[in-house]
């Protein structure tokens, strides 16, 4: 066998040459770009780090709560799916210039300062895009959404609110900032609601 110690048979390469180095079709190939499944390859800020859009699909969500340290700060593209009861508490920032990202079916929350001086919000895009499908952005006496800079949001099938159940309000659902009519510096949340 061609396995190294610990490498379990679904890890080693498929993939077979022929004498003259043509790729054998009767062998199944690789597939595509990989998912990283959290928690069971990686804990999920190490999944946010490792990730990369050439090289993996998604990161996939298990059922659970990940807490996120600090700010959580993204300047690539990153494309996140949570599987149903999905939730991440912390705070992010997405600073990618030009750079396309989505959160798909997870519950967000930060439960904010209502006595903090600076504003206190759950996602700040400062640069780039992002898509938030289906999901519950939840941030007590803060912010939900914050677009600033050169950002535009896509907000689909999402609540934005203080608290699931209403009962805490949060500062504004979405706060758009530094808005310009110039393309170079204007920043943009398109929102869809439903019945």
């Amino acid at each position: 066998s061609s396995r190294t110690p610990g490498q379990t048979p679904q890890s080693v390469s498929r993939t077979k040459r022929t004498r003259k180095g043509a790729v054998n079709p009767l062998v199944r190939q690789p597939s595509g770009p990989s998912r990283i499944s959290v928690p069971m390859d990686m804990p999920f800020e190490q999944a946010v780090a490792t990730f990369n859009a050439n090289t993996h699909q998604d990161i996939l969500l298990l059922p659970g709560t990940y807490k996120i340290k600090d700010v959580l700060e993204i300047g690539k593209a990153l494309y996140i799916v949570g599987e149903d009861g999905a939730r991440i508490v912390g705070r992010w920032k997405f600073k990618g210039d030009g750079v396309q990202s989505s959160i798909k079916n997870v519950s967000l929350e930060y439960h904010a300062n209502q006595f903090a001086t600076d504003f206190e919000r759950l996602l700040h895009i400062d640069k780039g895009e992002l898509l938030l499908q289906d999901c519950a952005v939840l941030c007590p006496h803060g912010y939900c959404v914050w677009a600033g800079g050169r950002s535009v949001v896509n907000v689909l099938g999402c609540i934005l609110a203080g608290s699931a159940d209403g009962r805490m309000p949060s500062q504004s659902a979405a706060a758009v900032m530094n808005f310009r009519l110039q393309r170079v510096n204007s920043s943009v949340v398109c929102c869809s609601a439903s019945s």
